[in-house]
């Protein structure tokens, strides 16, 4: 074991900031987030959060944390600069996350998960019903 830092009852996740420099790890019964510099393992900062916060990510480019706060129904966010809320995000009843949940793309650009929109879902059953109706037909005429 190399060190050992006390930030509360309970730990839920943790996070490193891109340029390794900081940690983020929540605490849910404390309802608190706590800020580690990891040249000397010292908690520099400890934030009060919402209720239970569970999950943390970081922006790619690290100037955001986002933090899932599991009984508040919400999601925290803090400008890692200096470490305060700037919003808070309702997002429904008791959000769970386990890891990680902002990932860079490619370019290093935070990147979604790709979605279809109402059209490209329609085309997309339209796609599939053709193909099935054309195997549908060749099975007849194989049959016959």
């Amino acid at each position: 074991m190399v060190d050992t830092i006390n930030i509360g009852l309970t730990t839920g996740a943790l996070t490193i900031t891109p340029d390794g420099n900081f940690v983020y790890v929540t605490s849910g019964f404390d309802d608190l987030v706590s800020v580690i510099r990891t040249t000397d393992n010292t908690v520099i900062q400890t934030i009060a959060n919402s209720d239970q916060p569970f999950a943390v990510s970081i922006t790619p480019e690290g100037s955001f944390a986002y933090v899932v706060n599991n009984f508040s129904d919400n999601v925290s966010v803090i400008r890692t600069s200096d470490n305060q809320i700037v919003d808070t995000i309702a997002v429904g009843d008791r959000p769970f996350s386990f890891g990680p949940f902002i990932t860079a793309g490619p370019t290093g650009v935070a990147s979604n998960v790709p979605t279809l929109s109402k059209w490209g879902l329609i085309a997309l059953v339209a796609s599939i019903g053709i193909i099935g109706f054309i195997a549908l037909k060749r099975k007849s005429e194989v049959q016959s």
